[in-house]
């Protein structure tokens, strides 16, 4: 709500409901699709597919790219030595989360991300 208040400068009540109201539009469409809605496709697909595909092809490996990269090199050494502890024993973990999220993850999740782009 914050990012539409300062981009538009919208008062928070209106921006909450502009926010809103897209939402229930967006929704109406995907729930209309199943029926009324059925025979309208954009690309081949109903409202509530293209909604599905975008999200679960785009935006969640996009989500996970970006968290992995964030995590690793943003945050980095300390967060992931916060999150495995100092405990004796954790030098393996935490080096194998670190990489994991700094080389592995991200490397794994644009695999996938390209693999869900190929279907289109």
């Amino acid at each position: 709500m914050s990012y539409v208040v300062d981009s538009f400068g919208l008062k928070r009540k209106s921006a909450t409901f502009a926010v809103g109201t897209v939402t229930f539009f967006v929704g109406i469409l995907a729930a209309l699709s199943t029926n009324v809605l059925g025979d309208v496709k954009m690309i081949g697909l109903t409202f509530f597919d293209l909604f599905d595909k975008v999200t679960s092809s785009i935006f969640l490996p996009l989500g996970g790219f970006l968290f992995a990269i964030f995590y690793g090199w943003v945050l980095g050494p300390k967060a992931v030595r916060a999150t495995v502890g100092d405990k004796k024993g954790a030098a393996i973990p935490y080096f194998v989360l670190l990489w994991t999220l700094r080389i592995l993850a991200p490397v794994a999740v644009i695999v996938m991300l390209f693999n869900g782009l190929k279907d289109w």
